[in-house]
């Protein structure tokens, strides 16, 4: 993690350099009646929808330094697209492809290196996060016995209801009254199941496992333990892991080895941060611009 932390420390000394000498500018574009024109961009923070004060934005090959409102302003362009280098120390570094419009450009606030690299091994699959996952709601059932129990039919909903909230609507689902032909049915698991999908915790400590029914190739069997099938904090890690969400190192909800009761704020963060990406992302912040 040696370089992150230098081109950081390199940000951090030309943002300083920068606030020292005034925050760079440039003459606007002068129309035909001698009006001049710029945009004006303002960089938030994507989670507290904060200003972000003296991140470093490179476009039209030019160098600018948002002020203390967040933003920066620079000559008009003709583009309907206009390529954006974004670099500030607390965040991931941003490549992006704005509009010339008030519509802020949103960052993803890290809070270390070590969190940088959970966010990279537990969000992005092999350096991405594709545009199409999770574009569709996932169909979800609860076998019949369990849907006769409104204390099961709760605890699942309201699983699933704080999942596509924290997600910022990226997550969905698609309550069904009978079995799905793709999708998750969440049904009581035996005493001893037999699941060909083991989720990373023992079935002990998990509290579920899956198994992929050979009749309807789409759906996954969500085999819940008996005692857990009212604890909330299973019904949310089995519907997050089932619907593609890894594990991490890091302390939360999906922890690795010692899983905790309540997804914490990195994780709640960085689900939420899911909802602003609609582009594949490639690591660590560079949407891909067809």
């Amino acid at each position: 993690m040696r370089a992150p932390i230098l081109r950081r420390l390199a940000v951090c000394s030309l943002v300083l350099i920068c606030a020292c000498g005034g925050s760079p500018t440039a003459p606007g574009v002068t129309d035909s009646a001698g009006h001049t024109s710029d945009t004006t961009v303002t960089v938030i923070d994507g989670r507290s929808h904060a200003p972000v004060v003296g991140a470093l934005v490179t476009v039209i090959g030019l160098q600018f330094v948002t002020d203390a409102s967040g933003r920066v302003r620079f000559p008009a362009t003709k583009s309907n697209c206009v390529s954006m280098e974004l670099m500030a120390t607390g965040y991931l570094e941003r490549h992006t492809c704005a509009p010339p419009s008030t519509e802020p450009v949103a960052l993803w606030p890290i809070a270390s290196a070590e969190e940088a690299e959970a966010t990279r091994t537990w969000i992005f699959t092999r350096d991405r996060i594709l545009a199409e996952f999770w574009s569709f709601p996932t169909a979800i059932a609860l076998s019949p016995e369990l849907a006769a129990r409104s204390d099961v039919a709760a605890t699942w909903a309201d699983a699933t209801n704080a999942i596509t909230q924290v997600s910022q609507g990226r997550i969905k689902f698609q309550w069904m009254r009978s079995v799905p032909e793709e999708g998750l049915l969440i049904e009581a698991a035996a005493a001893t199941p037999s699941c060909s999908r083991v989720p990373p915790w023992p079935f002990e400590v998990g509290g579920f496992c899956v198994s992929i029914d050979p009749a309807i190739y789409f759906l996954d069997r969500v085999n819940v333990r008996s005692d857990l099938l009212t604890d909330r904090s299973t019904a949310l890690r089995a519907v997050l892991t089932s619907v593609g969400i890894k594990v991490h190192t890091l302390p939360g909800l999906l922890n690795m080895t010692r899983p905790e009761p309540e997804l914490t704020e990195f994780e709640r963060k960085t689900l939420g941060m899911l909802g602003l990406r609609q582009r594949t992302v490639i690591w660590p912040d560079f949407d891909q611009i067809q």
